[in-house]
């Protein structure tokens, strides 16, 4: 009997992963027909914790997310302070052509482009504002200026995104390389690639503080996310889909039931 319940376990999970991977690869047939090439995707919200400044170890000026629209407890000028709901700073299409510590670049009220942080390893969740996409792909520019000031790249960006039938997670992870030779006047552009075949209408970015020229983790500096993808014409069949899917389950488990 316990064998026969692994057995019927198994075959669960194997009917809704074949379901799954079915109702993936109909819709990207359909995206393909509609969209032929990735374009950019805009970003409805992201959230995250706000950058830091002074207050926790900046010695001059604070990198705040201040153009954040969103709701931000208690607000945009508070170090580390929950925001949620809106876009701002890394959003906005401003990529800077110099690096953080150039004059003028930031300033004590952190109104410049550049969001920092320097004692949390940062998780933003972007939201994209037209539903599913496939051919995801993101650019993350961050600026390095080799310890100058503790500032290096992440010693690792995590990127994760959810599957829109099961809401299981893919990650795709980077090392990004530092060395003195590549610096040039502003930030760097790092991009990470899912699979193709993957879909998601979301996705969360953890930078890990970077110790490449110092033995303490350093400041992160991040200026813009940028994404491109295809779009999946008529996203909001997935639910209907979803719950085909589900039903077709049901008949399955009471097909076995009335075998017994």
């Amino acid at each position: 009997m316990e064998s026969n319940k692994d057995m019927n376990s198994g075959l669960r999970m194997g009917t809704t992963t074949r379901l799954s991977q079915a109702i993936k690869l109909s819709v990207l047939a359909m995206g393909a027909m509609a969209v032929a090439h990735a374009a950019t995707i805009s970003i409805s919200k992201y959230d995250m914790l706000n950058g830091e400044g002074v207050a926790t170890g900046g010695t001059l000026n604070n990198y705040w997310d201040q153009k954040y629209n969103g709701v931000a407890v208690p607000n945009t000028s508070t170090d580390k302070a929950p925001l949620s709901g809106g876009v701002g700073d890394l959003t906005d299409g401003t990529i800077p052509t110099l690096h953080w510590s150039n004059t003028g670049v930031e300033s004590a009220a952190g109104a410049g482009p550049y969001v920092g942080w320097f004692t949390i390893d940062p998780l933003i969740t972007f939201q994209f504002a037209n539903g599913y996409h496939s051919n995801v792909s993101i650019d993350l520019y961050l600026d390095d200026t080799d310890n100058t000031g503790k500032v290096n790249l992440p010693s690792l960006i995590t990127v994760t995104g959810y599957d829109p039938i099961l809401n299981l997670p893919t990650t795709v992870s980077l090392t990004p390389t530092d060395t003195l030779s590549d610096q040039s006047t502003g930030p760097k552009k790092i991009t990470l690639t899912f699979d193709p075949s993957f879909i998601t209408q979301k996705v969360e970015v953890n930078l890990t503080r970077g110790t490449q020229n110092s033995p303490n983790a350093s400041w992160i500096m991040l200026a813009e996310a940028q994404f491109q993808g295809v779009e999946v014409p008529e996203t909001g069949t997935w639910a209907a889909l979803g719950l085909g899917a589900v039903a077709l389950l049901q008949v399955g488990r009471r097909a076995r039931a009335s075998r017994k």
